[in-house]
């Protein structure tokens, strides 16, 4: 979706992950052609509500809502603790 719309997503939007920092989400899976070909992508709070408004079914709708919803969670945690 965000390479389709790339436009939308200036680098302070969206990211690719480094290898280290892939291995941190993904430690035990492995893909069916023996790795991944390229390394994936990761949105900042800003990507996040801009991906909001290209997402059309409602089950895409309720997912993005869920984390926005945790962007909010972890910010009010990050203030808690400082």
């Amino acid at each position: 979706m965000a390479k389709r719309n790339i436009d939308r997503f200036p680098e302070d939007f969206i990211f690719q992950l480094n290898k280290d920092e892939f291995n941190l989400i993904f430690q035990n899976g492995t893909s069916n052609w023996g790795g991944t070909r390229k390394l994936p992508f990761a949105f900042t709070e800003h990507g996040v509500a801009m991906l909001a408004g290209l997402l059309n079914s409602q089950k895409a709708i309720d997912a993005n809502i869920l984390i926005v919803r945790v962007f909010v969670m972890l910010r009010q945690y990050v203030f808690i603790f400082r």
